[in-house]
């Protein structure tokens, strides 16, 4: 990390050291989830949507700090990837977990 955090930092500045621990705190969380797997096993639906979660927001974290758009076409960039991942969540549930989910909100 401190090798990623030095590199970034002198290249990009503070936005650099943000993207060196947003990239930490990635790994890291992967590799908690990745132990986890031993001792309590998701499926790999749940997998899929941590990953995706994750990718989206990271991408919308580095478009923002990297991108030379302007704010306004960010922001609205930003919120078609967030608005996509609900969608990406649900279409990865099976059908069990979606009938349950329906219930639980009075759909179902």
């Amino acid at each position: 990390f401190s090798l990623v955090l030095w590199f970034a930092v002198t290249r990009w500045g503070i936005i650099g050291a943000a993207m060196a621990w947003t990239g930490r705190a990635v790994a890291d969380g992967a590799l908690i989830m990745w132990r986890a797997q031993s001792f309590a096993p998701l499926p790999q639906s749940g997998i899929l949507m941590t990953v995706t979660g994750v990718g989206l927001v990271a991408c919308c974290a580095v478009l923002s700090a990297v991108s030379p758009l302007s704010t306004g076409a960010l922001i609205v960039i930003s919120c078609i990837l967030a608005a996509t991942i609900p969608i990406a969540m649900w279409s990865q549930r099976s059908a069990d977990e979606r009938r349950v989910l329906s219930r639980a909100n009075g759909r179902g």
